[in-house]
Protein backbone atom coordinates (compact mmCIF):
# COMPACT_ATOMS: atom_id res chain seq x y z
CA UNK A 1 0.00 0.00 0.00
CA UNK A 2 1.05 3.31 -0.76
CA UNK A 3 0.83 7.02 -1.09
CA UNK A 4 1.64 9.74 -3.00
CA UNK A 5 3.14 13.13 -2.19
CA UNK A 6 4.65 16.08 -4.00
CA UNK A 7 6.73 18.93 -3.94
CA UNK A 8 6.34 22.05 -5.81
CA UNK A 9 8.35 25.17 -6.14
CA UNK A 10 4.92 27.57 -6.50
CA UNK A 11 4.79 30.71 -5.15
CA UNK A 12 1.93 33.30 -4.47
CA UNK A 13 -0.85 30.66 -4.58
CA UNK A 14 -3.74 31.26 -2.88
CA UNK A 15 -5.59 28.57 -3.26
CA UNK A 16 -5.29 24.89 -3.61
CA UNK A 17 -6.48 24.79 -7.21
CA UNK A 18 -3.38 26.76 -8.44
CA UNK A 19 -1.39 24.37 -6.69
CA UNK A 20 -3.61 21.03 -8.59
CA UNK A 21 -3.44 22.78 -11.81
CA UNK A 22 0.39 22.76 -11.60
CA UNK A 23 0.51 18.94 -10.66
CA UNK A 24 -1.26 17.72 -13.33
CA UNK A 25 0.89 19.73 -15.51
CA UNK A 26 3.64 17.94 -13.61
CA UNK A 27 1.89 14.75 -14.33
CA UNK A 28 1.03 15.15 -17.63
CA UNK A 29 3.07 13.52 -20.56
CA UNK A 30 5.37 16.82 -21.65
CA UNK A 31 6.94 18.03 -18.76
CA UNK A 32 7.50 22.25 -18.76
CA UNK A 33 10.95 22.97 -19.54
CA UNK A 34 12.78 25.86 -18.14
CA UNK A 35 15.52 26.46 -15.31
CA UNK A 36 15.75 24.54 -12.66
CA UNK A 37 14.50 25.58 -9.46
CA UNK A 38 17.61 25.65 -6.90
CA UNK A 39 15.22 24.77 -4.37
CA UNK A 40 14.14 21.63 -5.61
CA UNK A 41 17.64 20.75 -6.70
CA UNK A 42 18.69 21.79 -3.14
CA UNK A 43 15.59 19.38 -1.83
CA UNK A 44 16.27 16.31 -3.96
CA UNK A 45 19.53 16.06 -3.12
CA UNK A 46 19.54 16.31 0.50
CA UNK A 47 16.36 13.96 0.12
CA UNK A 48 18.11 11.55 -2.00
CA UNK A 49 21.34 11.13 0.11
CA UNK A 50 19.72 10.22 3.33
CA UNK A 51 17.01 8.16 1.14
CA UNK A 52 18.14 6.91 -2.41
CA UNK A 53 16.17 6.80 -5.51
CA UNK A 54 18.55 5.57 -7.62
CA UNK A 55 21.25 2.65 -7.40
CA UNK A 56 22.86 1.78 -4.77
CA UNK A 57 19.32 1.70 -2.79
CA UNK A 58 18.30 1.41 0.39
CA UNK A 59 17.07 -2.71 1.09
CA UNK A 60 13.48 -2.65 0.41
CA UNK A 61 12.49 -2.96 4.46
CA UNK A 62 14.53 0.25 4.72
CA UNK A 63 13.20 1.96 1.65
CA UNK A 64 10.20 4.95 1.73
CA UNK A 65 9.89 4.44 -1.78
CA UNK A 66 7.26 2.90 -3.42
CA UNK A 67 8.37 3.56 -7.00
CA UNK A 68 11.91 4.65 -7.94
CA UNK A 69 13.06 6.95 -9.21
CA UNK A 70 11.48 9.82 -7.76
CA UNK A 71 9.65 11.89 -10.73
CA UNK A 72 12.10 15.25 -10.46
CA UNK A 73 11.20 17.99 -12.67
CA UNK A 74 12.55 21.59 -12.75
CA UNK A 75 9.68 22.59 -10.29
CA UNK A 76 8.20 19.97 -8.83
CA UNK A 77 9.53 15.86 -6.84
CA UNK A 78 6.42 13.43 -7.00
CA UNK A 79 6.88 10.80 -4.79
CA UNK A 80 5.53 7.63 -3.79
CA UNK A 81 6.07 6.41 0.20
CA UNK A 82 5.15 3.71 1.18
CA UNK A 83 2.85 3.41 4.42
CA UNK A 84 4.11 2.35 7.76
CA UNK A 85 6.98 3.12 10.10
CA UNK A 86 9.92 3.13 7.11
CA UNK A 87 8.36 6.49 5.39
CA UNK A 88 7.78 8.05 8.62
CA UNK A 89 11.72 9.26 9.01
CA UNK A 90 11.18 10.67 5.10
CA UNK A 91 8.19 12.45 5.61
CA UNK A 92 10.35 13.92 8.65
CA UNK A 93 12.90 15.16 6.36
CA UNK A 94 10.30 15.85 4.14
CA UNK A 95 8.28 18.25 5.79
CA UNK A 96 11.22 20.21 7.05
CA UNK A 97 13.76 20.30 3.94
CA UNK A 98 10.31 21.95 2.24
CA UNK A 99 9.99 24.62 5.44
CA UNK A 100 13.63 25.16 4.92
CA UNK A 101 13.60 25.72 0.99
CA UNK A 102 10.36 27.43 0.94
CA UNK A 103 8.28 24.64 -0.98
CA UNK A 104 4.52 23.88 -0.99
CA UNK A 105 3.78 20.32 -0.12
CA UNK A 106 0.94 18.87 -1.48
CA UNK A 107 -1.16 16.07 -0.32
CA UNK A 108 -3.21 14.24 -3.34
CA UNK A 109 -5.37 11.95 -0.61
CA UNK A 110 -7.53 14.84 0.76
CA UNK A 111 -6.22 17.59 -1.64
CA UNK A 112 -4.33 20.00 0.75
CA UNK A 113 -1.71 21.87 0.11
CA UNK A 114 0.89 23.76 2.76
CA UNK A 115 3.80 25.42 2.73
CA UNK A 116 5.70 24.20 5.86
CA UNK A 117 7.48 26.84 8.55
CA UNK A 118 11.13 26.47 9.06
CA UNK A 119 11.07 27.35 12.68
CA UNK A 120 8.67 24.95 12.82
CA UNK A 121 11.40 22.45 12.70
CA UNK A 122 13.91 24.01 15.13
CA UNK A 123 11.64 24.48 18.12
CA UNK A 124 10.59 28.29 17.66
CA UNK A 125 14.49 29.18 16.81
CA UNK A 126 14.69 31.43 14.02
CA UNK A 127 18.98 30.70 14.35
CA UNK A 128 20.01 28.49 11.11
Amino acid sequence: MSFGLGVLAIDGWTDAAEVVAMVDRCQGAVHPEGELDLRIAGFYERLRARFPDQPPLLPPDKSPWMDTPLDVGIDHVLMSLSFGERSSPALEMIMELAGEYGLTVWDPQDGTATIPRQDAFRGGSSAG
